[in-house]
């Protein structure tokens, strides 16, 4: 069995890597930065980007996203070395694999609120997704919002500099609003009971 050569997963390793996997074949630098994803996992990577990877396939360049981390910046860390690309594989008779090129850029938020603020205040952010897990959402097991809890109580003291998903929303959704913007749509794909009015009530119980 003849043994394959390494090579690196890079923006200028694709023409290279294209006759052993599925590469992009669109011009990433052509996409819109219009979502944001907030908590990229290997949920959202092998399923929301794939699907805005398949739309850019197509034509449709007006959704590229940019991912931002809130709690470790791990998922920075392995993917900046690929300039955000990576590949997903698929398992069945007959295993596939395919370089995902949708992801445009990475914010840490810790490192810098204002960068991501300005990111989600951006004219071109038309859509937030959010997979942050169920204790992201500062929602009682009554469905109502616990505004005593710490990270909240910390965005009420400090709006600039957010700690919970819902502090950068609001914030961002503010900025919006000042400067004549029409706010962006808000989507939980989260695994948790309800979780579009949950995220309705961390970000209106924030607001």
């Amino acid at each position: 069995m003849k043994k394959l050569s390494s090579i690196p997963l890079t923006g200028t390793a694709l023409p290279s890597l294209a006759a052993r996997v599925t590469t992009p074949a669109y011009h990433r630098a052509s996409l819109t930065p219009a979502v944001v994803h907030l908590g990229v996992g290997g949920f959202h990577r092998a399923h929301q980007a794939v699907y805005l990877d398949d739309l850019a396939r197509q034509g449709e360049t007006g959704w590229g996203e940019t991912g931002v981390g809130l709690r470790s910046p791990a998922m920075r860390d392995a993917l900046a070395p690929q300039d955000w690309l990576f590949t997903v594989v698929e398992r069945g008779r007959d295993d596939t694999a395919r370089v995902v090129g949708s992801m445009m850029d990475y914010r840490y938020a810790p490192d810098d609120p204002e960068a991501v603020l300005s990111l989600l205040a951006d004219a071109r952010t038309r859509v937030v997704t959010l997979t942050i897990t169920g204790g992201g959402y500062p929602v009682g097991g009554d469905g109502g919002f616990l505004a005593d809890d710490p990270d909240v109580r910390s965005d009420l003291a400090r709006p600039q500099v957010p700690v919970t998903a819902f502090g950068y929303l609001v914030a961002a959704l503010d900025r919006r609003r000042a400067a004549g913007l029409p706010g962006f749509t808000v989507l939980s794909c989260d695994n948790m009971p309800d979780n579009g009015t949950a995220a309705q009530t961390a970000t209106l119980g924030l607001a």
